[in-house]
């Protein structure tokens, strides 16, 4: 149990993200650089990717995973699904396919599948801290229910 603590941390989740391989035509490279290059512009995937990746790391100081209640893991959710949706309109805006050769190549896909089996695991983690804590927190009733 303490191994999957370690896998669902807002840390390693971060991490994986940013060092997602990309495979371009000519050149590829972490995700994190991709991200960068995209700021200055202001594309929407490098805006999503930096906010979901500011939310878990903010989120993760703040709590240290040892205070783990609803709050915390709904912005663990919500940071969560930008890097999602970063990834996701990362590749869908490719209208050229110039990073279509990530999805081909051993080592890319790899790396790609570890962030999204470790997101999975957060997500999972989270979910089920919210539905532990849904009884508790979420929902107090009042004296005349």
């Amino acid at each position: 149990m303490k191994a999957f603590r370690i896998i669902t941390h807002p840390f390693i989740l971060s991490l994986t993200f940013m060092l997602i391989l990309i495979s371009g035509e000519q050149i590829g490279g972490f995700y994190l650089w991709y991200l960068l290059l995209a700021l200055p512009h202001g594309s929407v995937h490098a805006v999503t990717g930096f906010l979901g990746i500011v939310i878990l790391l903010f989120n993760g100081i703040k709590s240290k995973q040892l205070s783990r209640d609803a709050l915390t893991a709904c912005i663990n959710l919500l940071g969560g699904s930008l890097m999602w949706l970063s990834l996701f309109l990362f590749f869908y805006n490719d209208k050229s396919n110039y990073n279509i050769s990530t999805f081909y190549e051993l080592v890319p896909l790899i790396a790609l599948l570890i962030f999204v089996s470790i997101s999975i695991c957060f997500f999972v983690d989270n979910i089920l801290l919210l539905l532990k804590n849904s009884n508790n927190k979420i929902h107090k009733p009042s004296v005349h229910e």
